[in-house]
C-alpha cells in the first residue's frame, strides 16, 4: 500500500468515510444457501448480483475519478513476446 500514489490513498480515504446510500437499501438475505461449494450461511443471489453490481459500478466510478484527476497509472506492458518466430525453435 506504501508505493501507490499518495493522491490515490487520499481519495479512497475520503471515499471510504463517506457512507453510501445506495448500499441502504440493500436487502442481503442472510441465510442458508446453495453455492458451488455446497450449502453455506452466506447473502441470497439476488443480494450477490447486487453486491458485484454496485462494486462493478464503483470500480468504473473510481477509475474515472482516478483518469479525470490524474492519479491513475498507466497501464504495465505485457511482458509476452509479440513475435512468436523469435523463439529458440
Amino acid at each position: 500500500d506504501e508505493d501507490r500514489e499518495p493522491s490515490i490513498r487520499e481519495f479512497e480515504r475520503r471515499e471510504a468515510s463517506e457512507p453510501l446510500p445506495a448500499w441502504a437499501d440493500l436487502d442481503l438475505d442472510h441465510a442458508f444457501h446453495a453455492t458451488r461449494q455446497g450449502v453455506r450461511f452466506t447473502v441470497g443471489p439476488a443480494a450477490h448480483n447486487d453486491i458485484l453490481d454496485k462494486l462493478l459500478a464503483l470500480n468504473h466510478y473510481r477509475h474515472a475519478e482516478e483518469s479525470r484527476t490524474g492519479t491513475r497509472k498507466p497501464a504495465k506492458k505485457s511482458r509476452h513476446r509479440t513475435d512468436p518466430g523469435d523463439g529458440l525453435f
